[in-house]
């Protein structure tokens, strides 16, 4: 049977319907190609290490995600966060401060991820990082899953929580929310520079200098004296706001730079409540 010898407009046209493939961009061609190549031949181990997990995870965070769950070791993590941990942005600790006292579902979210359709639970947080104890809670649950996806980050994470944790001892806990608000910085800082670890203090005195400078508990202390001995104030004409009910987190954990006398918390047993001990010896 003789052919036909004309041709679809479909034909002629190259009008088909069959999907393209899609052109993968070449990265060798970007404008930062080669100073990025330079910068990562001389980083250091850990940082290589945690750009290459970072760069695994972000292939499909999904997959990684879902596959991490399934281990059933994983540590009980917020679902949203356990995003941007893996996708390397910084954790939100007023999440976590949330997840850990609440028993509520999340709501569902969905977000475009390059490729992929990344579905992920989270909620508004009804609780805020304001002090001492609500920062502890929140960075032991984000160091446990750092440590689980990235576990060479342990001795970084331990020696940034000792940093954080001296801030909050060597200034006056009225300054809580400056230590929490450098701590947030600092965190933000190495996520946007990858060329930085959490350990790398001296990095960050720029920001140490923005958020906690001259808010030390020896300053504070002889503000205070001065501002009570010319019948004044610290900040504000109002009165010193009355000393707080719950007992002293700090004072319990042998850390309190205050007297009892001048603490806004009460120098007490955190278990039973009583004087004359603390709550590990109750």
């Amino acid at each position: 049977r003789a052919r036909s010898s004309s041709l679809s407009s479909s034909e002629t046209d190259g009008s088909c319907d069959t999907p393209r493939k899609k052109v993968r961009a070449n990265a060798s061609n970007y404008g930062w190609a080669s100073a990025a190549q330079a910068v990562k031949s001389s980083a250091r181990p850990d940082i290589q290490k945690t750009a290459r997990l970072l760069k695994e995870y972000r292939l499909d965070v999904a997959a990684a995600k879902a596959d991490l769950l399934d281990t059933t070791i994983a540590p009980e993590f917020p679902d949203s966060e356990w995003n941007n941990l893996l996708l390397g942005k910084p954790v939100d600790f007023d999440v976590l401060l949330t997840s850990n006292f609440s028993s509520k579902t999340d709501d569902k979210h969905v977000e475009q991820v390059g490729d992929v359709e990344l579905s992920y639970t989270s909620r508004e947080p009804s609780r805020k990082v304001t002090r001492y104890g609500d920062w502890v809670t929140s960075f032991e649950m984000f160091q446990e899953a750092t440590v689980f996806a990235f576990p060479h980050r342990r001795a970084e994470l331990a020696t940034y929580r000792t940093h954080i944790i001296r801030q909050f001892r060597t200034n006056d806990e009225i300054f809580d929310a400056r230590v929490i608000d450098y701590d947030r910085a600092v965190r933000k800082s190495v996520s946007q520079n990858r060329g930085f670890l959490l350990s790398d203090l001296s990095e960050f005195f720029p920001l140490y200098v923005q958020f906690i400078s001259s808010t030390g508990s020896s300053t504070v202390t002889a503000t205070v004296q001065a501002a009570s001995s010319s019948g004044k104030r610290l900040g504000s004409s109002k009165s010193k706001p009355s000393r707080k009910a719950e007992a002293c987190i700090r004072y319990n954990n042998d850390a309190c730079p205050n007297l009892a006398s001048t603490c806004r918390y009460r120098h007490v047993c955190s278990g039973c409540n009583a004087k004359g001990h603390r709550e590990p010896a109750c």
